[in-house]
């Protein structure tokens, strides 16, 4: 399943979180690009500084950045496949 959003195809398997497994929740995005949910990279960050992906160094400045376009389309991709 997957919606269009500005042009471009999000796929549902792509807006899993690497931790968690589950659709994104609240997406927080590294400075590296990549995405998880805000709770599970809160979590992991308490124990190591860097990306759970691959293991750059997150400085905390830079650590999170929230996406709303992406939170609105995976709230319609959980709705749609809820159906």
């Amino acid at each position: 399943q997957s919606i269009k959003i500005l042009d471009q195809s999000l796929d549902a398997h792509k807006m899993i979180c690497p931790l968690c497994h589950f659709f994104i929740y609240q997406v927080n995005q590294t400075e590296c690009g990549h995405m998880f949910c805000e709770t599970c990279l809160n979590e992991y960050t308490l124990f190591l500084d860097q990306c759970p992906t691959c293991d750059k160094k997150i400085t905390w400045k830079k650590k999170i950045s929230r996406c709303r376009i992406i939170d609105d389309a995976i709230e319609k991709l959980i709705s749609n496949t809820a159906s």
